[in-house]
């Protein structure tokens, strides 16, 4: 039996895209009943506000120093990716909120309401 782990941060779309590439690849892989995956999870930013009050293009062009333009770009190059393996992401509509692990365990606070919406984010463990 061969154990892949696969550590990954659940706000990143990358993760989720390479996630999405590896089942894939499992798919075919002639002994894949011998192999056991087991999904990690870490934080890419730790010192990320739970609360968000701007936009992931925003975020990213001050995070990187890149214009809001370049931000969107690369933002729709993400997109075409997840579309690639079959994932929707909506290219950084959202404004505030947080997808990060809070004191009540992992999923989505809701800025407007500041309710916590749990996910159901398979990777989380």
């Amino acid at each position: 039996m061969i154990q892949v782990e696969i550590w990954s941060d659940f706000v990143c779309p990358f993760c989720y895209i390479g996630k999405r590439r590896f089942e894939r690849a499992l798919d075919q892989f002639e002994h894949k009943d011998e192999v056991k995956v087991v999904f990690r999870s870490f934080e890419l930013d730790p010192h990320a506000p739970q609360i968000q009050d701007q936009n992931v293009h925003e975020r990213l062009a001050e995070k990187y120093g890149m214009s809001l333009e370049q931000a969107k770009a690369m933002n729709e190059r993400v997109g075409r990716q997840a579309e690639e393996v079959g994932l929707h992401y909506k290219n950084g509509e959202a404004l505030g909120g947080a997808i990060k692990p809070t004191p009540s365990g992992v999923g989505y606070m809701d800025p407007s309401q500041q309710t916590f919406v749990p996910s159901s984010f398979p990777m989380v463990s």
